[in-house]
């Protein structure tokens, strides 16, 4: 499973963002963010839920990255 790292605004919106997900049967996880991405937590989930999680969480999320720490496409919503 390749997984993406989801980089909120503030931490409100990862908590809130985790619970749209597991409301439509996303599996998502809340972790801290570590690194030079942010500070704070973010969410983790399967790449394949991408499409379905940018529908759900519009312009919360600032930033989305691979496991590895690269920087993925632009979110956009």
């Amino acid at each position: 499973m390749d997984e993406l790292i989801l980089v909120f605004r503030n931490s409100g919106d990862a908590i809130a963002g985790e619970r749209k997900l597991l409301d439509a049967g996303i599996n998502a996880v809340l972790s801290a963010l570590q690194g030079t991405a942010g500070k704070g937590i973010c969410l983790r989930i399967s790449s394949s839920d991408m499409g379905k999680a940018r529908l759900l969480l519009g312009d919360s999320v600032s930033a989305v990255y691979s496991k590895t720490g690269k920087e993925q496409s632009p979110w956009d919503p």
